[in-house]
């Protein structure tokens, strides 16, 4: 197998751990709540960036189409998670309310938990490893000077 074939196969295994971590693990962390993983992870969002973003930062930050996000931002006002910030503009910023976020500490002790059971597979330096080549990956993605591929 050659590098590229090879990377293709890493690829295809973080697709498989996404569909893992995000549907079935987020999932079963929020069972029994008003979240969904695309709702823990908007709420997420918002407390790692201030806790107010405008819809179409939401959408770059978490790489989804701004009208989804919007849609999820509406539900989610529904349920008192969060809530229109003053501004003016077209776009006000969007809120984390005390409700929202009261939810959201309450899922982090889950995930805390689900966290150490998991990382108790693996040692520090692999985990470290991990980190490290994920991160690298990402950077060579995000990487503006790679030239587009027609």
């Amino acid at each position: 197998m050659d590098k590229g074939d090879l990377f293709t196969s890493v690829v295809q295994e973080i697709f498989k751990l996404y569909g893992l971590l995000y549907f079935q693990e987020g999932d079963r962390l929020a069972r029994g709540t008003v979240m969904t993983p695309a709702r823990w992870r908007l709420l997420g969002t918002l407390l790692r960036n201030g806790g107010a973003m405008r819809v179409p930062e939401i959408a770059r930050e978490v790489q989804q189409a701004r009208q989804s996000v919007q849609r999820l931002v509406n539900d989610m006002m529904a349920e008192d998670l969060v809530a229109y910030g003053s501004g003016a503009g077209r776009s006000r910023p969007v809120v984390i309310t005390a409700a929202g976020e009261d939810l959201y500490h309450s899922l982090q002790g889950r995930q805390q938990q689900w966290a150490q059971e998991l990382a108790a597979n693996f040692s520090r330096s692999e985990l470290d490893q991990l980190h490290s080549q994920l991160a690298r990956l990402i950077g060579c993605l995000n990487d503006s000077s790679r030239p587009e591929q027609g």
